[in-house]
């Protein structure tokens, strides 16, 4: 009798446990039937529109958050510069170097708002 009730309870624990997997999806064979959702880009990046304007004319280096620079160039006293700069989707931060006159730089890090990004110096 002992026998038959741990047999019983292992043969509902397997049929309860087979019973509880998750379905199998399809996987897809060939490129044609590959679901993609609506609305999906395979975008991976973007183009970030950065205003910068400086006191002081001074070199200008841009980089993204892993060192790649972006753009390298100046700014001019007094106006303010706007850069379209591609930047890949994931970073939410640029850095940027600006270097005054007497080679003094400035390390500060950009917050990127949607695709538009700002900072004075």
């Amino acid at each position: 009798m002992r026998f038959n009730v741990k047999v019983l309870a292992i043969g509902l624990g397997v049929l309860m446990s087979a019973a509880c997997q998750l379905p199998q999806k399809e996987k897809a064979t060939d490129l044609k039937s590959v679901k993609v959702p609506a609305g999906f880009t395979f975008q991976t990046s973007h183009s970030v529109e950065l205003k910068v304007a400086s006191a002081s004319t001074s070199a200008l280096t841009i980089q993204r958050p892993d060192g790649k620079v972006v753009y390298q160039g100046h700014v001019t006293a007094g106006q303010q510069s706007t850069l379209r700069l591609p930047v890949p989707t994931k970073d939410e931060k640029l850095i940027a170097i600006h270097t005054g006159a007497d080679g003094k730089q400035t390390r500060s890090e950009i917050a990127i708002n949607g695709d538009k990004a700002m900072y004075q110096f």
